[in-house]
């Protein structure tokens, strides 16, 4: 292992460890807060009902009908998670961290040409690197417009193939 690799590693191993912490400490309250908020609005909440200040009117549509808590899962019948990838706000780390995690993700990797799979017709899971088996990416690159709309006409959501979609234009993604 190189001296950048163990490095890595090690970061990883700090965000991984400051995650789990601040998980086992604040599960009781976020469940609560969640739990309080099903009671109150029930299944998929508004976003303008988590802060009666907020005007839901200057929100786009998706963000005030789709947004959800980060404890809850996507029912992968009729959902896909969309991670909003602000540059420079640990995105990167995100996306290694649901690499390691096995999911299969959507991003720029995927219509990397060097990988054989930028002009397929249909959406296909592959794995980039032979010796991290693990990391699986669909054949779209979902980070540009073309790449949004692409991924569109292949069918990328119903597909059902694709654990978590990055872009940084959600609002051309939600679309």
């Amino acid at each position: 292992m190189t001296k950048n690799t163990k490095r890595q590693v090690g970061i990883l191993s700090v965000v991984g460890l400051v995650c789990i912490i601040g998980y086992v400490f604040n599960v009781r309250s976020i469940n609560s807060f969640v739990n309080t908020l099903e009671n109150t609005f029930g299944g998929r909440r508004y976003l303008a009902s988590l802060d009666p200040y907020l005007d839901s009117s200057l929100l786009p549509a998706w963000a005030q009908y789709n947004l959800v808590d980060v404890t809850e899962y996507p029912d992968p019948t009729r959902e896909t998670a969309l991670f909003w990838h602000v540059p420079k706000s640990g995105g990167t780390t995100a996306k290694r961290v649901y690499e390691c995690l096995g999911q299969t993700l959507a991003n720029r990797l995927g219509a990397d040409p060097r990988f054989g799979h930028d002009q397929d017709e249909e959406i296909v899971i592959f794995h980039p690197f032979a010796t991290e088996p693990e990391i699986k990416f669909v054949n779209v690159d979902t980070t540009t417009k073309a790449g949004v709309v692409r991924a569109a006409r292949l069918g990328l959501v119903p597909s059902g193939k694709v654990d978590m979609i990055f872009s940084t234009d959600v609002n051309f993604a939600t679309e």
